[in-house]
Protein backbone atom coordinates (compact mmCIF):
# COMPACT_ATOMS: atom_id res chain seq x y z
CA UNK A 1 0.00 0.00 0.00
CA UNK A 2 3.20 2.58 0.57
CA UNK A 3 3.72 1.84 -2.98
CA UNK A 4 0.65 2.72 -4.30
CA UNK A 5 0.32 5.74 -1.58
CA UNK A 6 3.70 6.88 -3.06
CA UNK A 7 3.61 6.47 -6.33
CA UNK A 8 0.25 6.71 -7.16
CA UNK A 9 -1.11 9.01 -4.31
CA UNK A 10 -4.54 7.25 -5.83
CA UNK A 11 -7.23 5.44 -3.65
CA UNK A 12 -7.10 1.43 -4.38
CA UNK A 13 -8.32 -1.68 -3.58
CA UNK A 14 -5.84 -4.17 -3.18
CA UNK A 15 -6.22 -7.99 -3.70
CA UNK A 16 -5.43 -11.22 -1.87
CA UNK A 17 -1.70 -11.79 -1.69
CA UNK A 18 -0.52 -14.72 -3.88
CA UNK A 19 2.46 -16.19 -2.90
CA UNK A 20 5.16 -17.70 -4.91
CA UNK A 21 8.42 -18.77 -3.90
CA UNK A 22 9.11 -18.22 -0.06
CA UNK A 23 10.23 -14.84 -0.85
CA UNK A 24 8.15 -13.04 -3.47
CA UNK A 25 4.52 -12.80 -4.76
CA UNK A 26 2.11 -10.73 -6.16
CA UNK A 27 -1.24 -8.57 -5.56
CA UNK A 28 -3.93 -7.13 -7.93
CA UNK A 29 -5.14 -3.84 -7.53
CA UNK A 30 -8.35 -2.42 -8.00
CA UNK A 31 -9.80 0.62 -8.66
CA UNK A 32 -12.51 1.22 -5.29
CA UNK A 33 -15.33 1.62 -8.14
CA UNK A 34 -17.57 4.29 -8.69
CA UNK A 35 -19.87 4.77 -6.09
CA UNK A 36 -19.39 1.41 -4.80
CA UNK A 37 -20.26 -0.47 -8.00
CA UNK A 38 -17.87 -3.01 -9.45
CA UNK A 39 -14.03 -2.94 -8.54
CA UNK A 40 -11.49 -2.76 -11.79
CA UNK A 41 -8.14 -4.62 -11.81
CA UNK A 42 -5.81 -1.72 -12.66
CA UNK A 43 -2.52 -3.60 -12.19
CA UNK A 44 -0.57 -6.56 -11.11
CA UNK A 45 2.17 -5.61 -8.00
CA UNK A 46 5.14 -8.31 -8.35
CA UNK A 47 6.65 -8.09 -4.70
CA UNK A 48 9.44 -9.21 -3.13
CA UNK A 49 11.14 -9.36 0.57
CA UNK A 50 14.55 -7.84 0.21
CA UNK A 51 17.40 -6.13 2.48
CA UNK A 52 18.48 -7.26 6.15
CA UNK A 53 14.87 -7.15 7.37
CA UNK A 54 13.31 -8.81 4.82
CA UNK A 55 10.66 -6.03 4.36
CA UNK A 56 8.56 -6.37 1.07
CA UNK A 57 9.33 -3.98 -2.00
CA UNK A 58 7.22 -3.38 -5.51
CA UNK A 59 9.26 -4.54 -7.99
CA UNK A 60 7.37 -3.79 -11.26
CA UNK A 61 3.67 -3.38 -12.00
CA UNK A 62 2.38 -4.65 -15.15
CA UNK A 63 -1.13 -4.56 -17.11
CA UNK A 64 -1.81 -5.53 -20.24
CA UNK A 65 -3.30 -2.28 -21.58
CA UNK A 66 -0.58 0.09 -20.29
CA UNK A 67 2.90 -1.07 -20.82
CA UNK A 68 6.95 0.20 -21.19
CA UNK A 69 9.16 -1.61 -23.66
CA UNK A 70 11.63 0.53 -23.61
CA UNK A 71 13.41 1.03 -21.52
CA UNK A 72 13.73 -2.58 -20.27
CA UNK A 73 13.09 -3.19 -15.98
CA UNK A 74 16.64 -3.47 -15.02
CA UNK A 75 18.66 -2.06 -17.47
CA UNK A 76 20.80 0.33 -16.56
CA UNK A 77 20.88 4.11 -18.23
CA UNK A 78 23.02 6.72 -17.78
CA UNK A 79 21.52 9.93 -16.01
CA UNK A 80 20.51 12.68 -18.52
CA UNK A 81 16.89 11.65 -20.88
CA UNK A 82 15.45 9.17 -21.18
CA UNK A 83 13.14 8.09 -23.85
CA UNK A 84 10.42 5.76 -21.97
CA UNK A 85 7.97 3.85 -24.92
CA UNK A 86 5.55 1.68 -24.98
CA UNK A 87 1.48 1.14 -25.29
CA UNK A 88 -1.14 2.98 -23.15
CA UNK A 89 -4.48 3.60 -23.30
CA UNK A 90 -6.50 6.74 -21.23
CA UNK A 91 -9.06 9.12 -20.92
CA UNK A 92 -8.94 11.22 -23.87
CA UNK A 93 -6.19 9.24 -24.98
CA UNK A 94 -3.94 11.02 -22.21
CA UNK A 95 -1.24 9.08 -20.65
CA UNK A 96 1.36 10.23 -17.62
CA UNK A 97 4.69 9.18 -17.44
CA UNK A 98 7.10 9.80 -14.78
CA UNK A 99 10.32 8.83 -13.32
CA UNK A 100 10.52 8.57 -9.06
CA UNK A 101 13.02 7.82 -7.15
CA UNK A 102 12.43 4.32 -5.76
CA UNK A 103 11.76 4.02 -1.80
CA UNK A 104 10.17 7.47 -2.05
CA UNK A 105 7.70 9.90 -3.67
CA UNK A 106 10.43 11.96 -5.10
CA UNK A 107 9.93 12.80 -8.18
CA UNK A 108 12.30 13.35 -10.58
CA UNK A 109 9.97 14.20 -13.61
CA UNK A 110 6.98 14.39 -15.53
CA UNK A 111 5.43 13.69 -19.09
CA UNK A 112 2.23 13.69 -20.18
CA UNK A 113 1.82 12.21 -23.71
CA UNK A 114 -0.98 10.58 -25.58
CA UNK A 115 -1.43 6.67 -26.20
CA UNK A 116 -5.14 5.07 -27.00
CA UNK A 117 -8.69 5.80 -26.21
CA UNK A 118 -11.30 3.86 -24.57
CA UNK A 119 -10.03 0.30 -25.02
CA UNK A 120 -7.69 0.60 -27.58
CA UNK A 121 -3.51 0.57 -26.65
CA UNK A 122 -1.68 2.59 -28.42
CA UNK A 123 1.99 3.56 -28.77
CA UNK A 124 3.34 6.43 -26.85
CA UNK A 125 6.69 7.85 -26.64
CA UNK A 126 7.84 10.70 -23.64
CA UNK A 127 11.16 12.20 -22.58
CA UNK A 128 12.46 12.38 -18.81
CA UNK A 129 15.05 14.23 -17.50
CA UNK A 130 16.66 12.11 -15.15
CA UNK A 131 20.15 14.57 -14.79
CA UNK A 132 19.12 14.94 -11.11
CA UNK A 133 19.34 11.22 -9.81
CA UNK A 134 22.61 9.96 -8.75
CA UNK A 135 24.75 7.28 -10.21
CA UNK A 136 23.50 3.84 -8.71
CA UNK A 137 19.92 4.89 -7.40
CA UNK A 138 17.23 2.81 -8.75
CA UNK A 139 14.75 4.55 -10.09
CA UNK A 140 10.75 3.47 -11.11
CA UNK A 141 9.44 4.19 -14.29
CA UNK A 142 5.67 4.63 -14.19
CA UNK A 143 3.14 5.01 -17.24
CA UNK A 144 -0.54 5.37 -16.22
CA UNK A 145 -3.51 6.66 -18.01
CA UNK A 146 -6.52 7.65 -16.08
CA UNK A 147 -9.71 6.90 -16.11
CA UNK A 148 -11.35 10.67 -15.70
CA UNK A 149 -13.06 9.40 -12.71
CA UNK A 150 -11.54 10.40 -9.29
CA UNK A 151 -9.65 8.00 -7.35
CA UNK A 152 -9.45 5.68 -9.89
CA UNK A 153 -5.56 5.31 -10.80
CA UNK A 154 -6.61 3.93 -14.04
CA UNK A 155 -4.19 1.28 -16.47
CA UNK A 156 -0.71 1.43 -15.06
CA UNK A 157 2.30 -0.26 -14.98
CA UNK A 158 6.37 0.25 -13.17
CA UNK A 159 9.55 -0.89 -13.80
CA UNK A 160 12.78 -0.32 -11.94
CA UNK A 161 16.06 0.96 -13.80
CA UNK A 162 19.28 1.59 -12.32
CA UNK A 163 20.88 5.55 -12.82
CA UNK A 164 24.65 4.15 -14.44
CA UNK A 165 27.71 4.84 -12.30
Amino acid sequence: SDFITEALGADVVLGEYQPGDGRSGEMEVFSPGEGGGTRVARSLLLLRQLGPDDGWFVLAAVNEHTTIGAPQAGDSIAAGTVNVAGVARGFEANVVVRAVTAGTSEELDRAVTMGGAFEASEPFTAALDLTAAEPGTTVMLLVRGGTGLEGDPGDFSAIPVVIAQ
